[in-house]
């Protein structure tokens, strides 16, 4: 993925008025797989 790409994400999902630590912590699941980051079911965002 390109940092245009990220980019681009992070602006939608900012757009969608979600916080910077929930941006991060979505970017830094899809990288590392660590189950940490990864919202509940019922804490996840439209």
């Amino acid at each position: 993925m390109s940092m245009q790409e990220i980019s681009r994400i992070i602006l939608y999902l900012r757009h969608k008025n979600w916080s910077d630590t929930e941006i991060v912590d979505l970017l830094l699941y899809i990288a590392s797989g660590d189950e940490k980051y990864k919202y509940a079911e019922d804490d996840q965002k439209n």
